[in-house]
């Protein structure tokens, strides 16, 4: 391991983050039920842009962008994989 080259106070933040990104990033978690929170977001908001006024704005701004990287940005994104229950999404 590389020595941090850092100021005494700043080192126990800097070990903290450290110790956290080895959490998020190599150790994750991912606790059923946070999981089933989340798609049960994500399926509300899809719902949400399953309308025909959302689709006729989205199709609006497409047209408005077309020039540019806004254009394919609109749209509904495809919630397939999200009506599986949580476990089988996790393993």
């Amino acid at each position: 391991m590389v020595p941090l080259a850092c100021p005494a106070g700043a080192r126990l933040g800097t070990l903290q983050v450290l110790d956290a990104l080895v959490e998020i990033a190599f150790q994750p978690q991912f606790a059923a039920n946070r999981i089933e929170k989340e798609r049960k977001a994500v399926l509300a908001e899809a719902q949400m842009m399953n309308t025909i006024e959302y689709r006729v704005d989205c199709q609006l701004l497409t047209y408005l962008h077309e020039e540019n990287a806004l254009g394919c940005r609109w749209g509904a994104r495809k919630c397939s994989p999200l009506n599986k229950p949580a476990r089988s999404l996790c393993g």
